[in-house]
This record gives structure tokens, C-alpha cells and sequence, in this order.
């Protein structure tokens, strides 16, 4: 394996790459082409009354959906919980998103842990000036625009 240099000084070890102790990464793994695959972060981590849900993986996935030009997933304080799953979600040019039908394809294809309880539709998802996006900002601009769609009981 090439060893990767992120700095002057600093290097990552396959070790810490499989452990994830290096920059708070979560589930590194390094393929057998020599690839590290990561999961997220660990600052990102919703705990959701003790389960841990990658928002990046609930992204990846309602990214998929056809009417979904692109999600950002987010942890909202909760008084029992810990944290409810809320998404922000941009629709596609000239479509709608039915937040209740989305919900009900994340449930065949999530656990319920991970299943967003509150639904935002934004035109559009705040990112830094590099187009990284900000979770805790999103989480902020989504709850102070107040539109939010609660999950309907099953």
C-alpha cells in the first residue's frame, strides 16, 4: 500500500485508516486495490436514542430516488431521543416530491432508525465557499424556514 500524505509531517497509517481513529472518520476500510472507502464522520453522526445513523448514507440513497436532484441529511435535538432524522431535500427541475411516498421507499430500503421523521423541501442546500456542505447550517436554515413535513405514523 502507497502511504498517503496529507501534510507536512503527517501521515496516515493503515492502521488508523482501518481503526478510523484519524480525522474522526467512521467505517474506514481499505479495498484490496488499495482504496480507502469511509462511511462519514463521526461529528456528523445522528444518535438517534443510541443508534448511530450516517446521514452521508441516507444522502447517497434519496439521491437515487427519481424525483430528488439532491438531499443533506441532519440530526434535530430531541427531548426523548437524542435525535430525529430531518432531510432537506431539493427536487428536480419540474418535479414534486410526495414527502410521504419518499418516506415510504426510504422505509423498504433503510432500517427505521434512519428513516427521516421531518421533511424539508429547500430550492436550494447551503454549502461553503469550497461546496462543502455544513449539516449543523443546513439543520439551522431548514428549522428557521419552519416548512417542515412530519413523518406520518405507519
Amino acid at each position: 500500500m502507497r502511504v498517503i500524505e496529507a501534510g507536512a509531517g503527517f501521515r496516515f497509517s493503515p492502521s488508523k485508516l482501518e481503526t478510523g481513529i484519524h480525522l474522526q472518520d467512521v467505517g474506514c476500510r481499505i479495498d484490496a486495490a488499495g482504496i480507502v472507502r469511509l462511511r462519514g464522520r463521526r461529528k456528523d453522526e445522528i444518535n438517534r436514542a443510541g443508534m448511530k445513523v450516517q446521514p452521508a448514507e441516507i444522502d447517497m440513497l434519496l439521491e437515487r430516488h427519481p424525483d430528488v436532484a439532491e438531499a443533506c441529511c441532519f440530526g434535530i435535538p430531541d427531548d426523548i431521543l437524542g435525535e430525529k432524522v430531518g432531510a432537506a431535500i431539493r427536487a428536480l427541475p419540474d418535479r414534486a416530491v410526495d414527502f410521504d411516498a419518499l418516506r415510504q421507499w426510504c422505509r423498504t430500503r433503510l432500517h427505521a432508525a434512519a428513516v427521516p421523521e421531518r421533511w424539508f423541501a429547500v430550492a436550494d442546500i447551503p454549502k461553503t465557499e469550497r461546496g462543502k456542505i455544513r449539516r449543523d447550517d443546513v439543520m439551522r436554515h431548514c428549522l428557521a424556514q419552519g416548512s417542515a413535513k412530519p413523518a406520518v405514523a405507519p
